[in-house]
């Protein structure tokens, strides 16, 4: 399976519209992934570019940040399948309820 570069994945986003925030925001995970994806820390997912091209067929642009009560703790998992795993899982679950 073929993975994207770092440079891929930020072109996509400036191609798109999307902030590291609004794509973090999007796949249902923490901006540092994103972050991390982009400067070559962590390995991007295979998976992820089928949620980007489900993204480019939703053609919804970024919602403007709306403010929230508070901020969710987000736990830190040194595993890198198991973050690929909970990225994967956030993600099936914010899209596939709303299919």
């Amino acid at each position: 399976m073929v993975t994207m570069t770092p440079k891929e994945l930020k072109q996509w986003r400036d191609v798109n519209g999307y902030s590291q925030g609004k794509l973090a925001e999007a796949l249902s995970i923490h901006i540092m992934t994103v972050s991390r994806w982009e400067r070559g820390a962590r390995e991007i997912p295979p998976f992820l570019k089928l949620a980007l091209g489900y993204l480019e067929l939703k053609k919804e642009k970024p919602k403007p940040k709306q403010t929230k009560p508070g901020r969710e703790e987000v736990k830190r998992n040194n595993d890198v399948y198991g973050d690929y795993l909970q990225t994967w899982s956030r993600f099936f679950n914010s899209v596939l309820p709303k299919w």
